[in-house]
């Protein structure tokens, strides 16, 4: 078996196994939309990036994974940001709120629009984009909400371009990237860094333990607190916080010595 997978014909196989799985997607999953090349490339690069293992080893790739984690999570997230992608339902906005409003292509890549979502899509997204508009232009004041003039000021998620932002990591981005991109970054900042912080907290739960470590991350991750009621700066600033002083602790204790 292990001269099988350290076999080149194996590993050309995996490559091009991990090629061409979102091609076979395209034409017969996602058979009513036109290709998108957007969704093949997130498909492959997911799929790349666990299938890698079986091409320069398992333990050898993943023990690399995990010494540049952090380069790894800053690659993807720019990955993210520069493509613009984003978790939003916003399209649903379009068919059902201004359904006559035209949309050059607001079909989701993958998955679809959640009417369930509507805290998201109709108020939390559509407040946010509203002061990237001319009328707007990310000022303190916002002409279209509530139907006046509203001092966003007491909206601390919105994006103002005053020293208020600083407080709001994920809207930093409006500061200097264009509001697709911006909204991307205020998409997924949270989650990498939630991810992160539940990563190193229970390493250190786990004394180490990277197999239980990364699991329980992505459990916490996906746990229905954070995907319903987006608690990430609770969670990752609580668990960098602890993290952080353990750090410290230890630092301390080895200076005592």
């Amino acid at each position: 078996m292990k001269k099988i997978i350290d076999s080149p014909y194996f590993k050309a196989i995996i490559i091009l196994f991990g090629l061409s799985v979102g091609i076979l997607l395209e034409k017969y999953h996602y058979t009513n939309d036109p290709f998108s090349f957007n969704r093949y490339l997130l498909i492959t690069t997911g799929l790349l990036f666990f299938l890698l293992g079986f091409v320069f080893g398992l333990k050898k790739y993943w023990n690399f994974v995990y010494k540049y984690r952090y380069v790894f999570g800053i690659v993807f997230f720019a990955f993210l940001v520069i493509g613009g992608y984003h978790g939003s339902s916003v399209i649903l906005y379009n068919d059902n709120v201004e359904p006559l409003s035209e949309v050059s292509d607001g079909t989701p890549l993958i998955g679809r629009g959640r009417y369930i979502r509507s805290d998201e899509w109709v108020v939390g997204s559509m407040s946010l984009l509203s002061q990237s508009s001319d009328i707007n232009n990310f000022g303190s004041i916002n002409n279209t909400m509530m139907g006046g003039n509203t001092n966003i000021n007491f909206y601390p998620k919105l994006p103002a371009r005053n020293i208020g932002i600083l407080s709001i990591i994920n809207d930093i981005g409006f500061l200097f990237l264009p509001t697709e991109q911006a909204f991307s970054f205020h998409w997924y900042l949270p989650y990498f860094l939630l991810f992160f912080a539940s990563f190193e907290f229970l390493m250190m739960l786990t004394k180490k333990n990277k197999i239980w470590s990364a699991v329980g991350a992505v459990l916490i991750l996906f746990s229905p607190v954070v995907q319903w009621w987006e608690s990430t700066s609770i969670l990752y600033s609580g668990m960098f916080a602890l993290v952080f002083f353990d750090m410290f602790s230890y630092t301390f204790d080895k200076l005592q010595y």
